[in-house]
């Protein structure tokens, strides 16, 4: 492969440096083949919400229908988003904690999940 009027892969390597696309090569997603191949580029998981006995729990899956059928009966669905990583609405929320990716119910998750925004000076 050549690399003359190369173009900048949308990759980024292990060591976090850009790749390059070969020379005439066409990529509709502007990555190259080595990154098209590999898993560094994932799409965003999906960010959900669910709720129990007062609980809110928040979680990221690739299939959100799988994941759903893997809990406990009796969760209800909230919502989704993929505005944000689960780590993001994590901190977001992190004075409503109770456990690992459990929550207190309150105002403040149900108008995140409704506007798909925070204020980050709320917390």
């Amino acid at each position: 492969m050549t690399f003359a009027n190369k173009h900048r892969c949308k990759g980024i390597t292990k060591a976090g440096k850009r790749c390059w696309l070969p020379a005439g090569y066409n990529s509709p997603n502007g990555l190259c083949p080595m990154h098209r191949l590999t898993s560094h580029h994932k799409k965003r998981k999906l960010v959900y919400f669910v709720e129990a006995n007062g609980l809110v729990k928040i979680g990221s899956t690739n299939n959100l229908n799988t994941r759903l059928g893997t809990m406990m009966p009796g969760l209800i669905l909230l919502g989704t988003t993929k505005e944000f990583s689960e780590l993001t609405v994590h901190r977001a929320l992190c004075d409503l904690r109770v456990k690992g990716e459990w929550f207190k119910k309150s105002e403040r998750i149900s108008k995140f999940i409704t506007e798909k925004k925070y204020d980050s000076n709320t917390h």
